[in-house]
Order: structure tokens, then C-alpha cells, then sequence
């Protein structure tokens, strides 16, 4: 049943995606694990995350939604303060001859990020 439901939500996930906000499904991801998880918590997660890996996932500059190998990252300063990140990337975002296979901004807040590095660590711990 873990594996079933873990398949359902990685193929529903993007549905909460908006046009405003290609990245509004990230916020959902799980957790990392804590001390009291249970067993079939950690389980779930293990599956969703195994679901997930190479499915178109996180946006792009233009909002579509690419697997994680396949873009590129803002430095992690830019994602420290808060300030210094938006005026950052709404320069960045406004740029028209940008480089189109970057995170888009809306995806590059510390709890999205978050969510994407768990997916990576679990993209790297099963290879």
C-alpha cells in the first residue's frame, strides 16, 4: 500500500503547481526524518522520493517543470538573506536573455530548496 500511495502522489505532486507559482508543489514535500518517525514514515518517504526521481519535478526559468539533474542551481548566498535573494533573482528573472535551464525563483526559497536537496540525497543514496 506504501509503494501505491507513494506512485499517486508523485504523479498528482505537480497538479498544485500554479502559473504564479510553478514551484507551490515543493512545499509539500516530506519532511526530513525526526527522531520519533515511524517505520512506515520513513518508508513513505523512501518511496515518494524514489517516485519522484527523474520525473519532470522542479521549474525552469519559464515554469516548466524539468527533472532535478537537468538544471542549475543559484549559489546557496543568494538563498541565505532573504533580501539580498529577491533583488537578486528579480533582476535575474528579468533578464530576457537569460539561460532558460536555471531553478526558477519562485523554487528558490530555503524550504523549497530543502525539499530538493532531500530529493537529491535520496536520488544519490539509491545509485
Amino acid at each position: 500500500m506504501i509503494a501505491a500511495a507513494s506512485e499517486l502522489i508523485a504523479e498528482a505532486l505537480t497538479s498544485l503547481s500554479t502559473h504564479d507559482d510553478p514551484a507551490r508543489h515543493l512545499d509539500v514535500f516530506p519532511r526530513r526524518h525526526e527522531a520519533g518517525d515511524s517505520e512506515q514514515t520513513d518508508l513513505l518517504r523512501d518511496y515518494l522520493f524514489a517516485a519522484l526521481d527523474g520525473r519532470p519535478i522542479v521549474p525552469d526559468q519559464d515554469g516548466k517543470l524539468c527533472p532535478v539533474k537537468d538544471l542549475y542551481y543559484p549559489p546557496r548566498q543568494l538563498t541565505r538573506d532573504r533580501s539580498m535573494q529577491m533583488a537578486a533573482l528579480e533582476r535575474w528573472t528579468d533578464c530576457p536573455t537569460r539561460p532558460r535551464h536555471w531553478l526558477h525563483n519562485k523554487a528558490s526559497t530555503r524550504s523549497r530548496l530543502a525539499g530538493i536537496d532531500r530529493l537529491n540525497d535520496a536520488r544519490n543514496a539509491s545509485r
